[in-house]
This record gives C-alpha cells, structure tokens and sequence, in this order.
C-alpha cells in the first residue's frame, strides 16, 4: 500500500519538537506577517506548545499544520503549510 503523505519528491508529516528552531525563524519573518496576520513575535516556549498541542482534533484547533520535506532523506529541505479546515472557513463566515 503507498503512502499518501510521500512520494519520490516530497514527504509530508506532523511537526516535531526539533522543528522548532526553524519554525521560531519563519513565524517571526515580518515579510510573511502581511500574509499570516500575525502582529507579534512568537517565543520559542510559544511554538513548542503549539507542537505538543498538535495531537488535538483537527476540527477543534481549525487547522493542520505539516513540514514538507523534499529530496533524498540524506539531503532534504524542509517548508512548513497549513492547512484550514472547512469547519474552520464555515465558522468564520
């Protein structure tokens, strides 16, 4: 049976704890504020108790959150997407 998160190009899985380093740098970009709302840095102690609440219900935190992983597992490089669930759009309405 394949796999629906990889393929021979990418990979896509749950947030890890060491992913927090690269997180902490891409949510404090201001240049991508404009586009995700965010008006303050996050901490590091802030993303890593996002990390470990990842394990709530999709439709009770309105989003999911992976790391798309490309290339080789020796050499992969790494992006973050999240994704908003229609419950989540519906609410907003």
């Amino acid at each position: 049976m394949t796999n629906p998160m990889e393929n021979e190009l990418i990979r896509l899985r749950a947030l890890e704890p060491d992913d927090v380093q690269v997180l902490y740098k891409w949510e404090n970009d201001t240049e991508v504020w404009k586009v995700s709302n965010t008006i303050v840095p996050f901490s590091k102690y802030m993303l890593l108790q996002f990390i470990a609440n990842q394990q709530r219900d999709i439709f009770e935190t309105r989003q999911l959150r992976l790391i798309i992983e490309s290339g080789s597992p020796s050499a992969r490089s790494t992006c973050s997407t999240s994704i908003r669930t229609t419950a989540a759009r519906e609410s907003e309405s």
